[in-house]
């Protein structure tokens, strides 16, 4: 047993601010277009339409849209966790983080799509 906390006695180094530094809206319009017809076209429009972090994003599961009301709810993320490392689906880590967003035209447009492709006896 150490009598005393001798992390106290170091200078634990300063975290510099991150600034986030957006994508051109010009080069994502360009990224949506290349996108346009891809198997992964909806996830790119999501991601670039509501602004998902990535485990957000690929924690979404169709229970998860309602393509009628127009919204999406975030409820889950998708993390890699484990020796060796696999993925879990596991609830936000915060209630802040769990909310529903409206879905803009072109982002229930994709979703159609790549709903009924998945639901097509091809996919």
């Amino acid at each position: 047993m150490v009598p005393r906390n001798v992390a106290t006695l170091t200078n634990p180094p300063t975290l510099e601010a991150y600034e986030a530094k957006p994508v051109p809206a010009a080069s994502l319009s360009r990224l949506l277009v290349a996108a346009a017809g891809d198997r992964l076209e909806a996830l790119w429009t999501v991601t670039v339409w509501l602004g998902l972090r990535q485990g957000e994003v690929f924690g979404l599961r169709w229970a998860d849209v309602d393509l009628d009301g127009r919204t999406l709810s975030i409820r889950n993320l998708l993390q890699w966790s484990g020796t060796p490392p696999a993925a879990h689906l596991v609830p936000t880590k915060t209630s802040a983080r769990k909310r529903v967003l409206p879905l803009p035209g072109p982002v229930v447009q994709a979703l159609r799509r790549h709903n009924r492709h998945q639901r097509s006896p091809a996919a």
